[in-house]
Parts: structure tokens; C-alpha cells; sequence
């Protein structure tokens, strides 16, 4: 992810799915992602965390997004598909 600080072009690293930025992604995740899109406060993250919310990157942060994590969080191979 790139942002313009200062009209200097900075990258920000991060996992797909990681909204608490705390450099895991876990069901604490999924269940974040849930709980915001639930409550409507999905719309007063920042874009950082948006972007890194949005796993399936279909524009949109949903619960589709918390169930992806779920899915691979469950899987044995651990691969986003």
C-alpha cells in the first residue's frame, strides 16, 4: 500500500486481513472486520485500514472479508486462494 506523506510516496507493509495492524492475522480479525461492518463503523476506518481490511479486494470491506480469514485460518495449508 503507497500513500503520499508530504509529497513523498511512502509503502506501508502489512498482511491482507491484519485491520488491528498488530502484524498477526488471526480470528481476532474476522471477528473486528465482523463487528464493524455490523455496526456501520466499517465506514469510519481509515484507508489504511480499509485497504488492509478488504482480503478478497473486491473494492468493498464486508463480512465476506471475515469469512476469508476464517477459511484460511482453518485451513491446513495456509494459502490465500
Amino acid at each position: 500500500f503507497k500513500i503520499l506523506v508530504d509529497d513523498k510516496q511512502e509503502s506501508i507493509v502489512g498482511y491482507r486481513g491484519d485491520i488491528d495492524n498488530n502484524n498477526e492475522l488471526n480470528i481476532r480479525d474476522a471477528a473486528m472486520i465482523s463487528r464493524l461492518c455490523s455496526t456501520g463503523e466499517i465506514n469510519s476506518v481509515s484507508e489504511i485500514e480499509s485497504f488492509f481490511a478488504d482480503v478478497n479486494e473486491d473494492g468493498k470491506v464486508n463480512v465476506r472479508d471475515a469469512a476469508a480469514i476464517a477459511r484460511y485460518l482453518a485451513s491446513p495449508d495456509k494459502e490465500w486462494n
